[in-house]
């Protein structure tokens, strides 16, 4: 199922601000802050999308239905994108023992390291931009 993203209610408390998605039983985090708290939602939602059995996972509710159950409470309601790159992180990896040039290893090392990501992460993202 690709969805752009599912509701998530945002709830400030004394110690941080919790985050619960509505439509998608125990799929939930917190963060200090509200950035934070947002960073958490998206990481939270993809992990928790790839590791669910699909009889979990539900269509998503639009705006006004989610509202309606929290209109007596306060909360700040927020569509949380599903990022393909984070889902991928979570899913199950294999190991696979390919033969690559040394320097052809060394310029995806270096280009790894500018991007932020691993030497395998690099490999698997290039590999799928290729594909597609």
């Amino acid at each position: 199922m690709k969805t752009k993203g599912y509701y998530a209610i945002f709830e400030e408390t004394d110690d941080a601000i919790e985050v619960h998605f509505p439509d998608l039983k125990g799929c939930a985090t917190f963060g200090e802050t509200m950035e934070e708290a947002f960073e958490m939602a998206v990481d939270v939602l993809a992990g928790w999308l790839q590791e669910s059995e699909p009889q979990f996972i539900k269509e998503p509710s639009n705006f006004e239905t989610i509202k309606s159950h929290y209109s007596n409470k306060d909360v700040f309601i927020m569509r949380i994108p599903v990022d393909e790159r984070i889902k991928r992180k979570y899913e199950k990896k294999q190991r696979l023992n390919i033969s690559i040039p040394a320097s052809i290893v060394k310029k995806i090392d270096i280009a790894a390291k500018e991007r932020g990501v691993n030497r395998s992460e690099f490999i698997a993202e290039a590999t799928m931009r290729t594909i597609e």
